[in-house]
């Protein structure tokens, strides 16, 4: 059985909050919606821009809910034998316990942001981590000054990865994000001129994006699609935070995993990312050269982790679902309605047709010449294919246990150049990128 997430003695003391009512000693997850709150979870009555948290409590109460945490102001509209938590604001409350539940977690945090590809991104690191153990990641889109905070206050103790995803269309918006979640590894998909009403250029774009370096961990690493004209401003934004380990990726030939070859197939695409002497195959079950580069941000992970975290055994590959989001109920960015597929399952999907779009722009190696910034920091590869595999089945490298698991799995599509025996990273769903 798994422990609660959290203990109401707990939060009581994260949020410095009073207590009201008969209270449970402990609660098994977070909302804020009184509709779906599932029985045992504690309430937040978070006013929003339309609608105040604090109408609902008595609805999500009698929903299930085991704990309401309410504003002092409001605590005199609440049923008097209720059980609350009283707090002077809820929102700030809720950025207390997410900052409780950083400080807590020993677990590996990746943060994840960008003008499109975010939500994509962050389901296929989900996906790919969770082969390795416990893996958190927020849900949907939830990626702003609420989102995140419920996202992070949501992270169980005991998880081994988290992958939060970061959003803003303001400059200033996710610096106190990316300082509550504390990333090890920061990845960035693109920059692109999506919220341009709100910034002079594409350049002030790329710099609020980098903000997310702000809250980098010592030795913690950037992850940066090469594929746009503005990866020359997200090295000048890391060098000048002091981000010690800056890994890329993307279709541009500097890029250390470097999209190649690519083929379509129906509705899969094929691809293959190359880094040094190592080669991941990607299996998509989707069309699109966006939807290649999102999913090509996993294969950086093996090092990256090795490097942030200390992670030696970090298997992570090859990742083999039916859906890469089949297993979050009712993940749906635009509307309830799970999309039917031919063998009868219904599939949530993700409607990308108001989402922003990016070319992806090959960039040239003048476009990252900047006096500003140091030759491109590259890691040391995994170790290689080729090593004799280690007694103690722990202590086999990442890349020999790709291999050995490899050997007894069968593509559903043979490899582009089947001769190196590449590992397989399979997602098999609709999916698209977020602004």
């Amino acid at each position: 059985m798994s422990p609660p997430l959290w203990t109401v003695d707990a939060m009581a003391a994260a949020m410095r909050a009073a207590r009201a009512g008969a209270l449970p000693a402990a609660v098994d997850g977070i909302s804020i919606d009184s509709r779906s709150i599932a029985p045992g979870e504690a309430y937040f009555a978070i006013k929003g821009d339309t609608h105040d948290g604090h109408a609902f409590v008595a609805s999500a109460l009698a929903n299930g809910a085991g704990v309401a945490v309410v504003a002092q102001d409001k605590r005199h509209d609440m049923p008097a034998d209720a059980s609350l938590l009283v707090v002077p604001d809820v929102l700030a409350a809720l950025c207390d316990l997410a900052a409780a539940a950083r400080a807590r977690s020993a677990g590996k945090i990746i943060a994840v942001t960008g003008s499109a590809g975010k939500t994509s991104s962050k389901e296929a690191l989900r996906l790919a981590l969770s082969r390795d153990g416990e893996t958190h990641a927020s849900v949907a889109s939830f990626n702003n000054h609420w989102g995140v905070p419920l996202s992070l206050a949501r992270l169980p103790q005991g998880a081994r990865y988290g992958v939060f995803e970061i959003g803003m269309n303001h400059a200033g918006e996710i610096t106190p994000l990316v300082q509550l979640v504390r990333p090890h590894i920061a990845v960035i998909t693109t920059v692109a001129a999506a919220h341009l009403e709100f910034f002079n250029s594409v350049t002030e774009i790329a710099e609020a994006k980098a903000e997310i370096f702000l809250g980098l961990e010592a030795g913690g690493t950037a992850v940066l699609n090469t594929d746009h004209d503005y990866v020359h401003v997200l090295f000048a934004e890391a060098r000048e935070a002091r981000v010690e380990t800056i890994v890329t990726y993307g279709y541009d030939a500097e890029a250390e995993y470097r999209i190649g070859a690519s083929e379509t197939a129906g509705s899969r695409t094929f691809a293959r990312v190359t880094h040094g002497k190592e080669t991941y195959d990607l299996n998509l079950g989707v069309r699109g050269r966006h939807m290649i580069a999102n999913a090509a941000s996993t294969t950086t992970l093996t090092p990256s982790i090795q490097s942030s975290c200390g992670s030696s055994t970090a298997t992570i590959w090859p990742v083999s679902r039916p859906n890469l989001f089949a297993d979050r109920p009712g993940y749906n960015a635009r509307n309830s309605t799970p999309s039917p597929r031919p063998n009868g399952i219904s599939t949530p999907m993700i409607d990308e047709r108001s989402r922003a779009r990016t070319p992806s722009t090959p960039i040239t190696r003048a476009a990252i010449r900047d006096p500003r910034i140091d030759p491109i920091t590259t890691l040391k590869p995994t170790s290689s294919a080729n090593d004799a595999p280690a007694k103690d089945s722990s202590l086999i490298p990442c890349t020999a246990k790709v291999r050995s698991r490899i050997i007894t799995k069968t593509p559903i599509r043979p490899p582009i150049n089947p001769s190196n025996a590449p590992a397989m990273i399979e997602f098999c769903s609709s999916a698209s990128s977020s602004p």
